[in-house]
């Protein structure tokens, strides 16, 4: 009979290697799995477990079965096939885009009366925590901060700023004004974009909050803290002995749990899932 037995790892669920004694290898055996985006156990005729390595869309390592490489190491494989950052050449249109909007931005700010003091991309990319989402657009999430003293007291002038004056005039689709934030399509490059806004005040930022539309009630000012969130999610200083490593596995969980979330789910319902 077949024996194969797991060894723990620290990404794999389980983990480990894979290692066959005796009898043909796992890759005799298919079985399909709801969630494909990790390996799957298969009950062998001795009735022990293996890793079955499903389809994943292209995904997966060639070597899956390869019983000389770690399961870790196919977690790290997976891991770099997932991951987005800035620097991504696949993200290389959006970043473009992005600065370019953020430009018009700053000069629509101006103009207005409330300059744009600081800018800074927060959400996923900016705590290294991004997946690829086969199919789906390129997310950015631009804060735009501006002084207290040229702030206005409707917090949504400056939201309608960037929906009117940059936004529908650069041609993005579906522009509008939402309670949190600003936020449009551009098709043609497969973006989605964000643009919550700030302004200082003594205990830090406040956001803008209300819609077109909105009552006086539903639009105020809010005390928010978003870098203070992104310094948590990235502060190394947490870890010891070894901060390098043990954040970018906290990094890499976060995107395994996220690509499955995206399994499981509708494009609808993911946005409405926090990453």
């Amino acid at each position: 009979a077949d024996l194969h037995q797991r060894r723990a790892g620290p990404d794999g669920e389980g983990g480990g290697k894979v290692v066959s004694r005796g009898g043909s290898p796992p890759s005799t055996i298919k079985q399909s799995h709801p969630c494909s985006a990790y390996p799957q156990r298969v009950a062998s005729g001795s009735g022990l477990n293996f890793l079955q390595p499903p389809t994943y869309r292209g995904f997966w390592p060639s070597y899956f079965l390869d019983i000389n490489v770690t399961t870790q190491q196919r977690f790290l494989e997976f891991n770099d096939a997932i991951k987005l950052t800035r620097d991504d050449p696949a993200y290389k249109k959006a970043r473009e885009k992005d600065d370019s909007v953020t430009g018009d931005v700053k000069r629509a700010f101006s103009e207005a009366g409330h300059p744009v003091i600081d800018d800074f991309i927060q959400g996923s990319l900016g705590m290294h925590t991004g997946v690829k989402r086969k199919g789906e657009d390129f997310d950015i999430d631009r804060a735009i901060v501006i002084d207290s003293a040229n702030a206005p007291d409707d917090p949504v002038k400056p939201k309608i700023v960037i929906c009117d004056d940059v936004l529908v005039k650069r041609g993005f689709s579906n522009a509008k004004i939402k309670k949190p934030c600003v936020t449009a399509d551009y098709l043609s490059e497969n973006l989605h974009i964000d643009y919550p806004v700030y302004r200082t005040s003594a205990a830090g930022l406040e956001l803008a909050v209300g819609k077109r539309g909105s009552n006086e009630a539903q639009r105020y000012w809010d005390k928010s803290d978003p870098k203070g969130l992104k310094n948590w999610v990235i502060d190394k200083s947490i870890y010891v002995g070894s901060a390098d490593a043990k954040a970018g596995q906290f990094y890499r969980i976060v995107r395994y749990l996220k690509r499955w979330r995206d399994e499981h789910f509708g494009s609808d319902v993911c946005r409405k899932i926090y990453s």
